[in-house]
């Protein structure tokens, strides 16, 4: 009976050694201490070594410059150069000149049945920047205007002509560089090229 009991203890003995650790089983209070330090420290936010003013703070910082960060670079808008732009033809046709010596988007306006020639130097839209591109930047030779007068004044003028005075004057400076080609081949070169610079325009 002595033996069970003995087996008993030294099994309730292990239990305890295992479950506490032998610090707790020899009265020195470490496992406890160390716990109740663990715990404290969670309670005040910190870092677990018993300071409150831990990383928490610091990482809450990081974040908010980061969303910042990122609130900026949505609102940066793309600049883009263009020589025509009608937004996939909702908008008048807007064509690159040159103004006054500054590139500039000229534009026909119809309002209440009569048209009017306008000019931006820029379009803005939601997501990026249109922008005409400076004299230097064409491919070819820019329309070049000393102001608005001037471009008034070509108004003027292409009222006074028709489509069959246009078509004389374009096939009589194109005959300039068709002279060795049969007539055929030169009415039918010149209406190819004429449709095709008609059609730059829509």
């Amino acid at each position: 009976m002595s033996d069970n009991i003995e087996d008993i203890e030294k099994m309730k003995e292990d239990l305890r050694n295992q479950v506490y650790g032998s610090g707790e089983e020899s009265g020195n209070g470490d496992v406890g201490q160390e716990g109740q330090q663990l715990v404290e420290a969670k309670e005040d936010g910190g870092n677990g070594n018993g300071n409150g003013n831990g990383g928490a703070g610091d990482k809450g910082d990081q974040g908010e410059n980061s969303r910042k960060g990122k609130k900026e670079k949505k609102k940066e808008r793309r600049e883009f150069l263009v020589y025509k732009y009608s937004n996939k033809k909702k908008w008048n046709l807007h064509e690159a000149v040159i103004l006054s010596g500054s590139p500039a988007f000229l534009y026909c306006e119809n309002s209440h049945g009569n048209n009017h020639i306008d000019y931006v130097s820029v379009i803005e839209e939601n997501t990026r920047i249109i922008k005409p591109p400076h004299e230097e930047h064409y491919p070819y030779e820019p329309y070049e205007f000393e102001d608005m007068n001037e471009v008034l004044s070509y108004v003027e003028r292409a009222r006074k002509e028709t489509i069959d005075s246009l078509y004389l004057q374009a096939k009589q400076i194109a005959s300039d560089y068709y002279q060795r080609t049969n007539r055929s081949t030169f009415d039918n070169s010149f209406i190819q090229s004429l449709a095709i610079y008609i059609s730059g325009f829509f």
